[in-house]
């Protein structure tokens, strides 16, 4: 029994992507229900492409983000990839400006 469990594990690609495939996955257009957290500052274009290219959900945290360089980030990170991103604006102020370019 324990042969079979090690093997399920080394076909992972074929297993555990059949398994963690979600409703969320199916939705969004992302291969794993895997959605990295937008941590501020930290949250850039190539970490938001790399986790897309991954086959999650990249975000990018833009609220703080001056709408002038909302459209140049926007474009940096559609450059290393084509899946789709999140783009996270914090609603307690007016975000208009920036929703219009995202």
């Amino acid at each position: 029994m324990e042969g079979d469990r090690n093997e399920l594990c080394y076909r992972s690609n074929e297993y555990w992507g059949m398994r963690m495939r979600t409703d969320l996955c199916d939705l969004i257009g992302i291969d794993l229900p895997i959605i990295q957290a937008p941590m501020g500052s930290a949250s850039c274009p190539a970490l938001a492409a790399a986790v897309s290219n991954a086959g999650g959900l990249g975000t990018l945290a833009l609220s703080w983000t001056k709408p002038s360089d909302v459209r140049q980030i926007l474009h940096e990170t559609r450059s290393l990839t084509h899946r789709p991103i999140g783009i996270i604006l914090v609603l307690d102020w007016p975000q208009e400006d920036r929703l219009e370019i995202c």
